[in-house]
């Protein structure tokens, strides 16, 4: 009896340690959580008349309506590819997390996406915030995605992705999204 509870105990901390890592994964980077004051002078989310959740960040000029009951998350993720990232999940603890990704990579980062994995049969062209986007299907960790592509600048991309049965959420982000162009300093 003894060893069954020690294998029941060691079963359920690596399943813990599965769920956080697949969790805290963006394009497999950790990502770093900024500071709540960090986040308030980058970006503002706002509860509006009608009930719509608008999240606005001015330093990367990105605007767009997410679902009510959902929280956005900022993210840092120090890598090489990534330079900045939004997500958008539920607060349902029930249900998976962080169904939509908004990340900011380098253009090297994402003309390397649209080579690897848009093509023409599977893929499509759409504009999204103004922007001529690239939308294809993928996986995150075996889940079946729907990625979008936009080039912004010779600088960086948007990536938006959004995990299947998430459909609804992540089209009301992608008709009320709204991107200016901004200047983004790349570090080495």
């Amino acid at each position: 009896m003894k060893y069954f509870v020690i294998v029941i105990i060691m079963l359920g901390l690596g399943a813990s340690w599965y769920w956080w890592r697949a969790s805290t994964s963006a394009v497999g980077e950790e990502p770093i959580v900024n500071s709540a004051e960090t986040v308030e002078a980058q970006a503002t989310s706002t509860t509006e008349a009608g009930e719509k959740n608008i999240y606005r960040n001015e330093k990367w000029g990105i605007a767009f309506e997410y679902p009510v009951g959902w929280e956005v998350i900022v993210n840092e993720i120090n890598s090489n590819s990534s330079l900045f990232n939004v997500v958008l999940q539920t607060n349902d603890v029930e249900v998976l997390p962080r169904p939509i990704y908004i990340l900011f990579s380098t253009n090297e980062w994402g003309e390397n996406l649209v080579q690897r994995y848009y093509n023409q049969e599977s893929g499509s062209r759409q504009i999204l915030g103004g922007i001529d986007a690239y939308t294809f299907p993928s996986s995150d960790m075996g889940i079946l995605t729907k990625v979008h592509l936009l080039p912004i600048s010779d600088t960086y991309w948007i990536n938006i992705v959004g995990k299947t049965g998430y459909e609804t959420e992540l089209n009301q982000v992608l008709e009320s999204l709204t991107v200016t162009p901004v200047e983004v300093e790349v570090k080495d």
